[in-house]
């Protein structure tokens, strides 16, 4: 029977014990994985399906146990580390006197070649647990003009997903908004009709969900848009931002891509320009905005000195330019100031996660591994190549230098299609090299 107390403080220890006991006789398991058996073996209370009443139902722990039996490690593929065969999480972050040499996984959708919804899904699953984002955000997997400014959107608190311009959601992208989202979470959609149908609002609402379609008539005009509520939202969500705006290039996607990740830090927007003449409606939103700083980011090819100070004296702030002569040098330039205001937190960066700044389609997989950013303070670290086969000396001598903390591991973000294991080989010595470096 059903015993008549409620409140957290009375199920917490219940719901602690039975995940106790699962995680004594599976310690494979996920984070993820176990709170998947803990929601679906619940007795269900109430009216049929999860509810604000009852959630899942009255905890099951014998039920746990008998299904736990029979688990096997659920996607996303964390694969062991590139060495080895088999998949599963990468290992808990070692102590300060631990081996100095990293973990080294791969997260991925785990069927040989990196495709978008998989990718994005597989991130999403490594990052939160069910139930555990507030929102998400929704883009088109095969173009980038409308998704450059998600990443912000993201902020640690919800994914960044996929579907296509047309038709309707994807059964992976479907199947994760269900296990990641409360009912009645708001998923917001990049772009106007024409970049994702109309057909996914009444899509969404129908399963419980509140669509919020974010867009503008340009790129520019849409990153706007978004710059506005990610400050909204941030506000919202108690995560007010460090009064930093990004500002990339409209023309082409590695510089917005490579500042997604801080962008996602620090709760911050990104807008976009042309590289000779700041756009009106750019110039809006910073006057709007009024951020503390501009962080400028890509050369002086992508945006020139003088739209540099236009954008700063609209929004009557300074102008930090994160910059290298090259897209990995400015990836790397944006990565080292993520860590440098991790370290102003006390934190360090729980991933060095590789990314493609090269191949066509690589945006996609880029902006989804930014929510790692977010929720775990990650790091990307440029691959160069299609295959992504190549980490560059930029990216080398960052690593070797400065990634020292034991508590950071690697991850690849993708199939070896698109980062190889020997990248992953390489980030793993570079960051045992630092870490000896740093205890001698």
């Amino acid at each position: 029977s059903v015993i008549g107390v409620q409140g957290t403080s009375f199920a917490a220890p219940y719901v602690s014990g039975a995940l106790a006991l699962v995680r004594a006789e599976r310690g494979d398991l996920s984070p993820a994985s176990v709170l998947d058996l803990l929601a679906s073996t619940a007795k269900d209370l109430g009216v049929p399906g999860r509810d604000r009443e009852y959630g899942h139902g009255l905890v099951q722990p014998r039920a746990m146990l008998v299904a736990a039996a029979g688990v096997a490690q659920p996607a996303p593929v964390v694969s062991e580390p590139v060495d080895g065969g088999g998949t599963a999480q990468p290992e808990p972050a070692p102590e300060p006197d631990a081996d100095p040499a990293p973990a080294v996984a791969r997260v991925s959708g785990g069927d040989g070649t990196t495709e978008a919804v998989a990718q994005a899904v597989a991130v999403s699953r490594l990052a939160f647990p069910r139930n555990g984002a507030r929102h998400a955000v929704l883009a088109r997997g095969d173009d980038f003009a409308d998704a450059l400014a998600g990443s912000a959107l993201g902020m640690g608190a919800g994914p960044l997903l996929f579907a296509p311009r047309e038709g309707p959601l994807p059964d992976a992208t479907r199947t994760e908004l269900a296990r990641v989202l409360p009912d009645g979470a708001v998923v917001y959609l990049l772009g106007g009709e024409a970049a994702l149908s109309a057909g996914l609002d009444d899509e969404l609402a129908a399963v419980g969900l509140r669509p919020v379609r974010l867009a503008g008539a340009s790129r520019e005009e849409t990153a706007a848009v978004v710059a506005r509520e990610v400050v909204r939202r941030a506000g919202e969500l108690g995560k007010p931002g460090a009064g930093r705006v990004l500002l990339a290039t409209r023309g082409d996607w590695p510089d917005a891509v490579s500042g997604g990740g801080l962008a996602a830090l620090l709760a911050a927007p990104v807008l976009l320009t042309a590289p000779d003449a700041l756009h009106p409606a750019t110039a809006r939103a910073l006057e709007e905005l009024t951020p503390g700083r501009v962080l400028v980011v890509g050369g002086t090819a992508a945006v020139s000195d003088a739209v540099a100070q236009e954008a700063g004296a609209a929004a009557g702030a300074r102008v930090q330019r994160l910059s290298g002569p090259a897209r990995d040098a400015t990836a790397v330039a944006v990565a080292q100031e993520a860590h440098r205001l991790l370290g102003v937190r006390g934190q360090a960066p729980r991933y060095a996660v590789a990314v493609n700044l090269r191949r066509a389609d690589a945006f996609a997989h880029a902006l989804s591994a930014s929510v790692l950013s977010g929720a775990t303070g990650a790091l990307l670290v440029p691959v160069e190549r299609d295959a992504g086969t190549e980490l560059t000396q930029a990216a080398r001598d960052w690593a070797r230098e400065a990634l020292h903390d034991p508590a950071t591991d690697v991850l690849l973000a993708g199939e070896a299609d698109i980062v190889a294991d020997q990248v992953g080989e390489e980030l793993g010595r570079l960051l045992a090299q630092a870490r000896a470096a740093r205890q001698a």
